[in-house]
């Protein structure tokens, strides 16, 4: 599978994803821009009627299915990958990782395409050009990082947004957070420029929503202006923070969680490109035991209320090296 001249030259909008630059023939909202739109390309995405025209679902065998709203599943085929869906598009990706075709489109809706392609296919590319990736909000400041991992529902999205409009913190990442090993030090890069939030959160920070909706399984989000624009591309990572609720309406507390116990937890929070890939999954248990043992891990127990929000964000704060002077 590969690109043609004519092909490449549609693809006119550049991002930047997992340290990787992309360039599309679509504009992708949800992606921070290239800073330097002229280097050459690591990923090309056509989304174009006419590569869908000419292109349909190949037979391959099914290596795994993800539920979800999207109904997502994986297969092999004969020139690469192919991702499937019953609800919005199916995609082709070629061995490297370098081309991401659309290959059919089942939603009427280009957003939801897009949300597909955004939030369920890139990570899985970024993990073919040699990234790992968590289910995690992630903030920075003054080079640092805050990397903040739960399940959906447990309020990373909403302490990313107070941290970045309240506490002069940029976001890096929401609901994807890249990382890459670099001279054996861990970096966390940037994967988006928005924050997806529940109405009852937008409204209780005062953000600004950008007018796009997600649709998961508790509702629908909106997606809304980080406080603090213009972030970095990549940060050292100085914390990593798993996101409890607790039993009883208890005040927020952390707790410093071992290394061997912080590898079982957070391994709960990879995204894999294919599950069912044993000698990958054991890539995944030696990335994470080199991440704990130069980062610390924290479990963060906040009650879900707005109060306690301000109360979790005190906590980050502390735990990472620049956290205890002035805030901003």
């Amino acid at each position: 599978m590969r690109i043609s001249i004519a092909e490449a030259r549609t693809c006119r909008f550049r991002y930047r994803y997992a340290g990787l630059g992309i360039a599309s023939d679509r504009v992708l909202h949800h992606l921070p821009a290239d800073a330097e739109p002229c280097r050459r390309p690591d990923v090309y995405l056509l989304a174009s009627a006419e590569a869908e025209r000419r292109l349909g679902p190949q037979p391959g065998e099914t290596l795994f299915r993800w539920n979800g709203r999207f109904e997502l599943s994986l297969s092999r085929t004969t020139d690469g990958w192919q991702f499937a869906s019953d609800a919005a598009a199916s995609f082709a990706v070629d061995p490297a990782g370098t081309l991401v075709r659309r290959m059919l489109s089942v939603a009427p809706c280009e957003e939801a395409i897009a949300e597909m392609l955004v939030h369920r296919i890139l990570p899985r590319v970024a993990q073919l050009r040699g990234a790992h990736v968590l289910h995690a909000s992630v903030v920075a400041r003054d080079g640092k990082a805050a990397v903040l991992c739960a399940a959906s529902g447990h309020g990373k999205s909403t302490l990313a947004a107070y941290l970045t409009s309240q506490r002069g913190w940029q976001l890096l990442a929401d609901d994807a957070c890249a990382f890459r090993i670099e001279a054996g030090v861990p970096r966390v890069y940037a994967t988006c420029n928005t924050l997806s939030l529940f109405d009852d959160a937008a409204d209780g920070l005062g953000v600004s929503r950008t007018g796009s909706t997600r649709s998961v399984a508790r509702g629908v989000k909106h997606d809304c202006a980080p406080g603090s624009a213009g972030g970095p591309s990549s940060a050292e990572p100085a914390a990593i923070f798993l996101l409890t609720r607790p039993l009883a309406d208890e005040p927020a507390g952390t707790e410093r969680v071992a290394a061997t116990e912080s590898v079982a937890l957070l391994r709960q929070q990879i995204i894999q490109f294919n599950p069912a890939d044993v000698t990958a999954c054991s890539g995944h248990l030696q990335f994470l035991t080199r991440v704990v043992g130069r980062v610390p891990v924290y479990v963060l127990s906040y009650p879900r209320r707005f109060e306690a929000v301000a109360e979790a964000a005190d906590l980050v704060d502390r735990s990472v090296p620049f956290g205890r002077r002035e805030r901003p």
